[in-house]
Formats: C-alpha cells, sequence, structure tokens
C-alpha cells in the first residue's frame, strides 16, 4: 500500500469495536488525537447511554468565515458476532481480492480514515472557508447521536459560523445522494387470555389475533402499491410507495399454553415530504376496526427524519465535477436527516456500495478505497481554497 498513513488510519480504526451498545470512547480519542496533530481545533461531546460512554467529535480549521463545509460520518457500527457468514476476522483490515474487508470498511469507518489522510496532504493555514468535521454515535440506532449534537453544534463551534453545505460520506459508490427516506419503527402488543392448551375455550390465544393484524398489514401493503404519487414516483422510482415492514416476532412460552402475549416489531421507511407518522396512524386506525379479543396496544415508537432535497445547483454542478455522476435518492437514513434540522444542506456522497453495508465479510473495494482520500481532497480544494 503506497499511502502508508491512510493504510495505518484504516487498520486502526477497524480495529476498534464500535458496535452501537458498546462505548466508542477509544477510537474517538484515537480520532481526536489525529485530528489535533493535523491542526484541528477538537471538541468531544460526551454522554451517557444507560452505563456506557458515549462520544461525538466536532473539530474545525481554517478561519472562522461564512460559507464552511462539514465532513461528516458515524464511529459506529452494526453488531457481528453472532452474524453467520462472516469467514474474515471482522476487527482486521484484510486485503484480499482487490477488497478489503472488516466490519465498518462500507459503513463507514474507512471515509474517516480518507478524511485524516487528505487532510494531511492538505496547507490548512491556506484554508479561506473552515472545514467542520462531525463525527457521530448511535447513528445505526436511528442516528441519535447527530439528534443531541444538532440541538448544541452552535455553542461548541463558539465564533467558527456553523457551515450551511454537508457532505455526509456514506457508502453510495461516490454518487451523488440529494434526498432520502426516514424510518419508523414500533412494537404492537397483542393481549390474550392465559390457559391449558387442553382447554383453549377457557383462555384467548394471542396468536390468533396475530393473523388479523399479519392480513390487515398485507392489505395495506397492497394498497399502498396502487396509491403512487408522481412525484415521489419521479423523486424515489426504486420503490415509490410506503410499505410496513413485520420484521419480528415474540410470544408464547409452552406449547401445552395458550399464549396471553405476542410482540410484533414493525417498520416503515417515509418519505421526506410527507409527516412521519402517517402510516402508522393510519395502521392504528384500521387495527381499532379489526374484531381482536382485545384492544391492540403499541410502544416504543420512534421515529427518524428523512432529508429533503437539496436544491444548491451551484453545490450540485461542484460536486458532479469531482464525481461526475448524477443525482439520486436513497432508500436508507442518516444523520442527513437530523443535520438538515440545522438548516445545513446535505449531500449523502461516498465510497463503498450500501449492497455490502451491515453484511458479513463486509468490504470496500480496493478502487473506492484508493479514491476516497482523493475524493475528499477535491471537496476541500473546490470549496475551501478558492
Amino acid at each position: 500500500m503506497e499511502d502508508k498513513y491512510l493504510w495505518e488510519v484504516s487498520n486502526k480504526l477497524i480495529e476498534f469495536n464500535t458496535v452501537s451498545f458498546k462505548s466508542n470512547s477509544p477510537c474517538v480519542s484515537y480520532i481526536a488525537q489525529e485530528l489535533e496533530s493535523l491542526g484541528f481545533d477538537v471538541f468531544i461531546e460526551q454522554y451517557d447511554d444507560n452505563g456506557v460512554l458515549k462520544e461525538q467529535i466536532i473539530a474545525s480549521a481554517g478561519p472562522a468565515k461564512a460559507d464552511g463545509l462539514i465532513l461528516s460520518g458515524h464511529i459506529d457500527t452494526v453488531p457481528f458476532e453472532k452474524q453467520i457468514g462472516w469467514t474474515k476476522d471482522p476487527l482486521k483490515l484484510t486485503l484480499e481480492d482487490e477488497k478489503l474487508f472488516g466490519r465498518g470498511t462500507t459503513d463507514m469507518k474507512l471515509f474517516i480514515a480518507h478524511c485524516l489522510s487528505a487532510f494531511k496532504e492538505i496547507d490548512l493555514n491556506k484554508l479561506t472557508k473552515p472545514i467542520v468535521c462531525i463525527f457521530t454515535a448511535d447513528e445505526e440506532i436511528g442516528c441519535l447521536g447527530s439528534k443531541r449534537l444538532i440541538k448544541k453544534v452552535d455553542s461548541i463551534l463558539k465564533k467558527m459560523p456553523l457551515p450551511k453545505k454537508a457532505i455526509i460520506g456514506e457508502p453510495t459508490s461516490f454518487n451523488i445522494v440529494n434526498t432520502h427516506k426516514g424510518i419508523v419503527h414500533f412494537e404492537l402488543i397483542l393481549k390474550g387470555k392465559a390457559g391449558h392448551s387442553s382447554r383453549p375455550d377457557l383462555g384467548s390465544n394471542s396468536i390468533e389475533d396475530l393473523g388479523l393484524v399479519i392480513e390487515l398489514v398485507k392489505e395495506m401493503n397492497a394498497d399502498y402499491q396502487k396509491q403512487l404519487d408522481s412525484e415521489v414516483q419521479k423523486i424515489f422510482p426504486d420503490f415509490p410507495y410506503n410499505h410496513l415492514h413485520m420484521a419480528l416476532i415474540n410470544g408464547g412460552e409452552a406449547l401445552n399454553m395458550i399464549p396471553d402475549e405476542i410482540i410484533l416489531g414493525i417498520s416503515y421507511r417515509c418519505f421526506p415530504m410527507d409527516r412521519p407518522l402517517k402510516v402508522y396512524d393510519e395502521l392504528k386506525k384500521n387495527l381499532e376496526k379489526l374484531p381482536t379479543a382485545y384492544k391492540v396496544e403499541t410502544r416504543n415508537l420512534f421515529s427518524t427524519p428523512g432529508l429533503e432535497a437539496g436544491k444548491d445547483q451551484k453545490f450540485t454542478s461542484l460536486l458532479n465535477e469531482i464525481t461526475k455522476s448524477t443525482i439520486q435518492s436513497v432508500s436508507f437514513a442518516t444523520d442527513a436527516g437530523y443535520l438538515s434540522q440545522a438548516d445545513i444542506e446535505c449531500y449523502v456522497c461516498g465510497p463503498g456500495t450500501i449492497e455490502m453495508a451491515h453484511q458479513p465479510n463486509e468490504y470496500m473495494s480496493l478502487n473506492d478505497f484508493m479514491q476516497g482520500k482523493e475524493f475528499v481532497k477535491s471537496l476541500v480544494q473546490k470549496f475551501l481554497l478558492t
């Protein structure tokens, strides 16, 4: 590997186990140390997550002027320990067949490595506008870190004006994404009455009511496919309709017991132009009409916002010059949803493919890996050195 620093940083970042339920503090300390050595002013925001220390980085360099640029990525990863299919060490960067394997290679530690290696080759004293790095925690469990951070980032930066443009380096194969869906998830609780399975007449089987709910969800999904909106079709041609995704079921104790409670976990991807809870409210209304033995309850409702389309044609034209790609949309959510709530126009663009995110033997192609640093350098040269 010709770029020893890029390889060293990438190796180190993959070695840190930053699965979302663990503390990311050792990894954050390493990134912060590297940023400081490169000339950045670094602030670490800390919070307690049920006894687990989480940390986030806000770093800045350059003059305290307007029209800077935010480069953002998340430090946490999804789990790997129980994921079937791994043949490589998830916590070791492995180069094989022109691919770099490891948890977080694509999603998205290597983008952070690209930023650090690009900064090492840039004279920060020549910046005409500021760079602000925002590296977050808990993105994989609902963008919770950016949700916290966006409320205080202005006060953290103090005299440095908050840039109004941001690149979130999620894996898009360097395609420019200017809009994406949000996500809503919740649980349905179906109650029954416990009893011995030999006398089903004396109890109430919650699984039977679950069947009614499943049929309702399937009917609603079929209806959504028919309710196509021309604007949505244009923006999200890959999947232009709502869909309630039944993801988890838990309930029942034993074969000779009547199950008195079933929990059904559901999620859906909400369009950024819609009210996030629109589909949730429609489902609740329909559930009230079902002939279930007991009222179906809901709990643990959570939503992450989508990203509405950016409209700065000059900015997107410059991005197009760098990436040679066109404007696209995606169905997955990113930190851009919350960052945009601070009046920051966000674009998602980075190395790697989303198809490899969250997969066993996650990898980034060597070609994308080698292009990543040049991508970041080009962003800085185009936007902050002119």
